[in-house]
């Protein structure tokens, strides 16, 4: 063997030795980081997610100028265009410390057996196995992609902290979204070809702009600011102008992002949260009053539109912006029934994880349908009806958990839940795609609120008074 051979040999087995020693010394690092701050990396995960979604909106390169004429204009591959190595060393440090917190799990023998969020936690397996693994081994084009297998190692992780204060992880997820509505604001004065959309046809008179911000687009950062204002309900900062900056900058967002879907779901948590604080009765019943108020509401509603002429009012919705996205479903129906047709295909298992990838949009003549643009045909068309099943399955444990910790999260854990449904209506919020989207840390918190159940805070949690009641509860 020639010096060349032995180097061409050499290099490439010198660079698999030194990358396996870089994985065990992280490791390393990642383990001694649980056992020194392991309550902290559950907490550290969310603004990581967040800072993610920020970094690869920032160095995207995109370009809004045109959006408006065609989605297409924005420049493409944007996931690869800038950042790529970032985005990679985020996700890595996110693995790395889930990773470390189940090992330590694992590796302690002082552990504590708790059942609590075993249903859900195995519901959310058996969802994830049939979204993921199965349609990635046995879809109609099957594939395997790493990405999609990050989030069963996040969520075991959010699983096994379960007994941990969820204070701080309200705390440090609020932190970060507001640094997000805060540079999106920002960002779209100095830099608007890269988070405004002009010349966008709205439904507020007058707005002719929608907000990307520093999210991926208007659905991902308007879903954002109204967790913000969920999570500052819930957990309100103690300091006034960090309250009030909040909440402006959440609502500024949420206006400007434009999002249909994002404003009813909204309107749905507002009622929730209303209707739990303050028209329920001692004893957790519906206080007569409120009834008594929903009946008046209806009967004047009846008698209104037995005058009204509803044919002339909805001609003229007709003709609005409002009324050619209700009749066309922006779009939607079209997306639909493509689902429904992938799902036909291969009903068992479905088109697997590639599905609405760049390939088959070219193959089904869709460029614009990323998604199934709903969760169930979502996971019908990549999953089947597996897919479809456990998906149902898990949301129902999900809300039937989310109930059960209405009472120490005053509400906000059935209207997050809510606002999720309602967005699986005409979005996938729930997909493995990635794990540094907004979606998936809407998800995450929900899943980590949901497990504690009727769990009371822990006590560095600062006091804040009961709408209804008059009594002080924790945060």
């Amino acid at each position: 063997m020639n010096p060349g051979e032995i180097i061409s040999y050499a290099i490439p087995i010198g660079v698999a030795l030194a990358a396996s020693i870089a994985a065990v010394l992280a490791f390393g690092v990642f383990l001694q980081v649980d056992r020194s701050l392991g309550r902290l990396i559950v907490p550290a995960l969310l603004p990581l997610v967040a800072i993610g979604i920020s970094v690869g909106s920032l160095l995207s390169n995109r370009n809004l100028t045109y959006a408006s004429l065609s989605i297409d204009s924005i420049n493409a591959g944007t996931e690869a265009a800038g950042g790529g190595s970032i985005l990679r060393l985020i996700s890595f440090s996110i693995i790395g410390l889930c990773g470390a917190k189940i090992l330590g799990y694992l590796l302690n023998q002082k552990k504590q057996i708790n059942t609590n969020g075993k249903p859900l936690f195995l519901a959310f397996v058996a969802f994830f196995i049939a979204n993921a693994v199965l349609s990635s081994a046995f879809g109609a084009h099957p594939e395997f992609i790493h990405n999609t297998f990050y989030s069963i190692i996040v969520f075991t992780a959010v699983y096994l902290a379960r007994d941990e204060s969820l204070t701080d992880t309200i705390k440090f997820a609020k932190l970060a979204l507001v640094a997000m509505m805060l540079l999106s604001l920002f960002v779209a004065v100095i830099q608007p070809q890269l988070a405004v959309q002009p010349n966008y046809k709205g439904w507020i008179p007058g707005l002719s702009i929608r907000l990307w911000g520093v999210g991926s687009n208007p659905n991902s950062i308007g879903p954002l600011a109204l967790l913000l204002l969920m999570l500052e309900s819930m957990q309100p900062f103690r300091k006034f102008w960090l309250r009030w900056l909040t909440i402006l900058s959440a609502i500024a967002v949420f206006t400007l992002a434009q999002s249909k879907t994002v404003w009813a779901a909204g309107m749905v948590a507002i009622a929730i949260v209303f209707w739990y604080r303050n028209a329920r009765s001692e004893n957790g019943g519906m206080d007569p009053r409120f009834v008594l108020g929903i009946v008046v509401v209806l009967l004047i509603g009846t008698i209104g539109l037995a005058f009204a002429d509803l044919d002339r009012i909805w001609n003229k919705i007709t003709f609005t912006q409002a009324g050619t996205d209700i009749t066309t479903l922006t779009g939607r129906a079209q997306i639909w029934a493509t689902a429904i047709n992938i799902w036909q295909d291969n009903p068992i298992f479905g088109y697997g994880p590639s599905a609405w990838g760049l390939e088959h949009r070219i193959t089904i003549a869709m460029p614009f349908a990323y998604s199934a643009h709903n969760q169930f045909l979502q996971s019908l068309s990549v999953a089947g009806t597996l897919g479809g099943v456990t998906l149902l399955c898990y949301l129902l444990l999900l809300g039937a958990a989310s109930l059960r910790a209405a009472s120490t999260t005053r509400g906000i854990s059935l209207a997050l839940f809510a606002t999720i449904i309602f967005r699986c209506m005409t979005e996938a919020p729930l997909s493995f795609g990635t794990i540094l989207n907004g979606d998936f840390l809407t998800h995450a918190l929900l899943f980590a609120i949901a497990l504690r159940g009727r769990q009371a805070p822990q006590a560095d949690a600062a006091p804040i008074p009961n709408t209804l009641t008059g009594r002080v509860v924790a945060q």
